[in-house]
């Protein structure tokens, strides 16, 4: 399977801040395999004050994880299309993504809750490759149990090689300063930036998360 590597940086509009203008970007990471695109989104965290007198994390950030199916339109020359109506998402909290990056175990799950179902992300070393995958789990009628299909994956994968894997590691902890609303420390101007010019188009609730 050809897996291919894209990293975009993004400039979005430009807003003024207290007289100052300042352009807000979007940065992404993504790995296309034949028929999936693993893309990899971090949603910066979100201020707002309090008594007027400083600035607190309202909400902080995620790593969105999506895996988008990507399809060959048979009436656009066989072109391949992103389906961005089908993609599997998930959202990573900063504590999620220490767990990722520090685990000592060759698999790495992390299970989001649908309703009464939980979608897994399964991050697996296999012969030093790295297969990301999505896995369907369900709660058990006792409800006290959850099944996984025997550890077998329901879902699209794209495995990616031990650089491409040191790579996205590299990603993930280089965003966790701005997921923790911790790049504003020296710059309040960046705090009362995000809470005017956050994008809400990236925060996804559980409705979406089960319409996919």
């Amino acid at each position: 399977m050809r897996v291919f590597r894209k990293f975009s940086i993004s400039p979005w509009i430009t807003y003024p801040v207290d007289d100052i203008t300042a352009t807000k970007t979007r940065i992404f990471y993504s790995l296309l395999s034949d028929n999936t695109m693993l893309k990899f989104t971090p949603v910066k965290a979100v201020f707002s004050r309090r008594k007027e007198e400083f600035l607190v994390v309202k909400r902080k950030g995620f790593m969105k994880v999506e895996f988008i199916p990507r399809k060959i339109d048979a009436n656009n020359f066989g072109k391949i299309e992103n389906d961005y109506d089908s993609a599997k998402l998930f959202q990573l909290q900063p504590e999620d993504i220490d767990s990722l990056l520090t685990s000592k175990e060759g698999t790495y799950e992390y299970k989001q809750k649908i309703k009464k179902n939980f979608r897994v992300l399964r991050v697996e070393k296999t012969a030093g490759d790295w297969k990301w995958a999505v896995a369907q789990t369900s709660i058990s009628p006792t409800g006290n149990q959850i099944t996984s299909g025997n550890g077998k994956t329901e879902g699209p994968e794209v495995v990616v090689n031990a650089q491409e894997m040191f790579i996205i590691k590299h990603f993930f902890n280089f965003t966790i300063p701005y997921l923790m609303g911790w790049q504003v420390i020296k710059d309040d101007g960046l705090a009362k930036f995000s809470m005017e010019s956050h994008d809400e188009s990236l925060i996804f609730d559980e409705e979406t998360l089960t319409s996919n």
